[in-house]
């Protein structure tokens, strides 16, 4: 399978592949988060200076996903939050539980060796199902774009609005791109 394109902007991705087809992948992804529970509604009037200070930004990427002939099958879409605006001296921990690729290639030497079967699966949003309450608050902004379309996909969302059609949540749920994720 084709690596695709990575790390697409909302502009350039409708740019590319036509407003109605990112906006359906930007739509499908808020979905998912909403269905999933991964954040609430913020109202600006209760936010304090400090809770504003640490709020974070985020934004959509988009990269095209191929099949095995390398013709795009989907726009695959994701809501990030920007990590890096959060105050990493908190954490003393940063890594994330991943499998070094020289292990997974020698796990595929041993299996071809073997004459092995091999299968793969994905589980969908399995990254995001973690829970954050008990960790520390963390409020995401939500530009413009996302914010109208969380408000299409669930009207209560609407009372967050605030003056320039962003929105705050507070993450209940792992989002990537935080350091707690």
């Amino acid at each position: 399978v084709g690596a695709g394109i990575y790390n697409i902007s909302p502009k350039v991705a409708m740019q590319k592949y036509g407003t109605k087809r990112s906006l359906k992948s930007y739509f499908d992804e808020l979905k998912s988060l909403n269905d999933n529970g991964t954040f609430e509604g913020v109202l600006w009037s209760s936010l304090n200076r400090d809770r504003k200070r640490n709020m974070i930004r985020s934004f959509l990427l988009q990269r095209e996903k191929l099949n095995a002939e390398g013709v795009i099958e989907k726009l695959k879409s994701r809501l990030v939050a920007n990590g890096a605006q959060m105050d990493a001296t908190k954490f003393s921990d940063k890594s994330s539980p991943t499998v070094q690729l020289c292990l997974l290639f020698i796990m595929c030497a041993l299996a071809a060796r073997e004459g092995r079967e091999v299968a793969t699966m994905d589980v969908g949003n399995a990254f995001v199902k973690a829970s954050m309450d008990n960790e520390e608050e963390v409020l995401v902004v939500l530009d413009r774009l996302s914010a109208a379309l969380l408000v299409q996909i669930d009207p209560s969302y609407e009372k967050f609005l605030n003056d320039k059609q962003e929105m705050v949540v507070k993450l209940r749920k792992a989002l990537y791109g935080c350091i707690q994720s």
